[in-house]
Parts: structure tokens; C-alpha cells; sequence
């Protein structure tokens, strides 16, 4: 329901399990008068129906999440900005699988600029393929498309009569 009402902003947007909605802003701030103006619409309309939202726009849905997750929420990231903004977060902010996380911290691999000065050849046999394909996602390596929640028109109801009525 929150999804649907959330097209408002844009007419794509879709669900991230298991607590997350990814919006496509993409095309929108003119119609919003820039992007701040649209956070801002975005994060007052949370406000006034009283739930707590962590908010950023980035190039990528990943790294929009991973910086409204685990970084500053509320920023609006540029293309230039992106990997100086990702390098300071945790490897756990691309949403790779906890345990891949978990053994990254005990190899004292704390941030993603740390995980990007290692070689990339050897980590799909240490960590799965997933964990450079969500690098790549965050980084706009790799396409990321986003499933689109169905738009529903509102319901209309009619009946036709043989006759004129009055009332």
C-alpha cells in the first residue's frame, strides 16, 4: 500500500525486502523543482504520517540504500561523489550475504574502499560471485534494473437504467 501511494513521486517504484522501497527518480526533480525540493516532499510526507524513514538519492539503488542504511541519510549523491561516499561505509552496506560480511570484518576489511583495494580475482572464491556483483551495482558497474510495483487505476462503478430517473 505504502508503495503504491509512494508512485505520487514517481511511476516506478518497487519493493526491497524486507523493509525497503526503492523509488526511481530519475526524469523527476523538474516536475519537483530539483532534488532536494523532492527529498524534502518525500521525507515531510513520511513525517506527517508518522513513520521513521532513512532517505538518499544516489545513482544506484544500492548505493541509495547503502548510504540511507549505513551512511548520512538524507544526502543526494552525484556520479563524482559516489565512490568517495561508498568507500567510507561497510562492506554490510552493499546487502551482501551476512556471513561474506561477517568474515570481511575478521579479515579487518572495514570499509568498501578497503574491499576495492583488494583483488578482484580472488574474492569470488572466498565470498561468492554475489559479492562483486553487488559492488559493481553500487557502483554503476552493472545494471540494477528495478521491478515496478503494478500501477492500479482507482475502482469506478456504474449502472444503467432503461429509463430517466429523478432520484
Amino acid at each position: 500500500v505504502l508503495g503504491r501511494w509512494m508512485m505520487r513521486f514517481s511511476p516506478v517504484v518497487a519493493a526491497w525486502p524486507p523493509d525497503s522501497l526503492m523509488i526511481d527518480v530519475t526524469g523527476c526533480a523538474s516536475v519537483f523543482k530539483g532534488l532536494d525540493a523532492l527529498l524534502n516532499q518525500v521525507a515531510e510526507s513520511f513525517r506527517k504520517m508518522k513513520i521513521h524513514a532513512r532517505l538518499a538519492i544516489a545513482p544506484t539503488p544500492t548505493a541509495a540504500w547503502a548510504i540511507a542504511s549505513f551512511g548520512m541519510p538524507g544526502q543526494i549523491i552525484s556520479t563524482d561523489s559516489l565512490i568517495e561516499t561508498l568507500s567510507t561505509l561497510p562492506p554490510a552496506a552493499l546487502r551482501i550475504d551476512p556471513a561474506a560480511a561477517a568474515m570481511l570484518k575478521q579479515l579487518g576489511v572495514d570499509t568498501i574502499a578497503q574491499l576495492m583495494a583488494l583483488p578482484r580475482e580472488a574474492l569470488p572464491a572466498r565470498f561468492g560471485s554475489e559479492l562483486l556483483r553487488q559492488l559493481d551495482r553500487a557502483l554503476g558497474r552493472s545494471a540494477e534494473p528495478l521491478v515496478s510495483l503494478e500501477y492500479h487505476t482507482g475502482m469506478e462503478a456504474g449502472i444503467e437504467f432503461e429509463a430517466e430517473i429523478d432520484s
